[in-house]
């Protein structure tokens, strides 16, 4: 609660100006507002992504005028709806609902919240989605009324592929979900048929998942996003639940970063650069490529982590489908980075958070360590979305 408070107060008090991706993308629900969302749509050409979060604030934009920091109060709470609706889905899990605030110790989260982007509208629809899916009517109710459910919830998730597409590969998960459930084909087909309808509608008109007039910054697929993706995947988990890796052998964890340091130097030599200006005044031009490969080769050992800690996991958790389902959506959603060509980003993979969240609620354990990793996170993030405010 001390973190939700956190971030609210800085969102109250952000700059009144647009910044980082916003000037991008608050300006699209204008004109959905006054043009509408088929003549916004044919003449933007600075959004990749979908009409569903200019939907949101064009709805808005009445009460907003698009003025900050009023349209990042009104998208963190729609983003605490999202969350109000995981906690509901935690609970069918058997955990209590509150532990979906340990979302929050990680820091790529403090710019969904902060900042009026994408993510936050995604993730509620998908959230709702969810939390449509387990809820009982769909579990014993009578076939007509988990039809209406169903199609409620393939509604949902339609609109969440519309406002962010990578969470078009969530659809397997949850069609296991669905069939879990259900038992019945033809639900599940109904449950496919429904979500499709508006992705398939808007990937039509744009003949491919991205609008023509910027499709130039996705063509091809960028391979070293891949590490880099499963390694931030790794770092949610470990906000989130610590003993996701803690409870495996440290003998693994250390096989797999050696593994990943000596296939980075000979295979991929993949370089990554954080704190780039700060090492730069340290080290120098000469050093900065042995660094970065230093660096790129822990990415890739905390990659391959991750791989072997879940496949421990799944091991250990063979049989419960919604864990399955969970961590296949975890995955594919990862897999989505490769086509990440123009400038990769931990908030594109940390966009999973509902399927991270399920996933980790599963390996969480009270106490210090927990409080530990999660007070750094509320930090990391709470010092990101400032810079972002002010710096960027």
């Amino acid at each position: 609660m001390i973190g939700l408070a956190v971030m609210a107060a800085i969102i109250v008090l952000s700059p009144p100006r647009m910044v980082y991706d916003e000037v991008y993308y608050v300006p699209f629900a204008r004109d959905v507002y006054e043009d509408g969302i088929a003549s916004a749509l044919q003449n933007s050409t600075t959004i990749t992504t979908g009409p569903g979060h200019g939907i949101f604030y064009a709805v808005l934009y009445p009460l907003t005028q698009n003025t900050m920091p009023l349209t990042r109060v009104l998208g963190m709470l729609a983003f605490m709806v999202g969350l109000f609706f995981l906690g509901r889905v935690v609970k069918m899990e058997g955990p209590p609902g509150w532990l979906v605030l340990s979302a929050l110790g990680i820091p790529s989260v403090w710019l969904f919240g902060g900042l009026a982007l994408t993510e936050p509208v995604a993730i509620t629809l998908l959230a709702i989605a969810l939390w449509v899916l387990v809820r009982k009517p769909v579990t014993v109710g009578s076939t007509s009324t988990t039809a209406a459910w169903l199609v409620l919830a393939g509604l949902l998730s339609g609109a969440a592929i519309i406002t962010r597409q990578p969470m078009l590969v969530f659809v397997p998960g949850m069609v296991l979900l669905a069939w879990m459930h259900t038992r019945n084909l033809w639900l599940c087909a109904l449950f496919i048929c429904v979500t499709v309808v508006l992705p398939v509608q808007l990937f039509t008109a744009w003949g491919g998942l991205t609008s023509p007039s910027i499709r130039v910054v996705t063509e091809g697929l960028r391979w070293v996003s891949l590490p880099l993706a499963f390694a931030h995947l790794g770092l949610g988990l470990l906000f989130i639940a610590p003993y996701y890796f803690l409870s495996i052998s440290w003998r693994w964890h250390s096989l797999a970063l050696t593994a990943g340091m000596l296939i980075n130097s000979v295979v991929f030599k993949i370089e990554y650069l954080p704190f780039y200006r700060l090492i730069h005044s340290v080290l120098g031009d000469s050093a900065m490529h042995a660094y970065g490969l230093v660096c790129g080769g822990i990415m890739v050992g905390s990659a391959a982590s991750v791989l072997v800690c879940a496949t421990l996991h799944l091991r250990k958790h063979r049989g419960n489908l919604r864990y399955l389902s969970y961590t296949l959506g975890c995955f594919l959603f990862a897999l989505t980075a490769m086509k990440i060509t123009h400038q990769f980003s931990s908030r594109y993979v940390i966009a999973a958070l509902p399927m991270i969240l399920l996933v980790g609620i599963h390996h969480y354990r009270a106490g210090a360590v927990a409080f530990i990793f999660s007070a750094t996170g509320i930090a990391v993030g709470s010092v990101q979305l400032l810079a972002h405010y002010w710096y960027s």
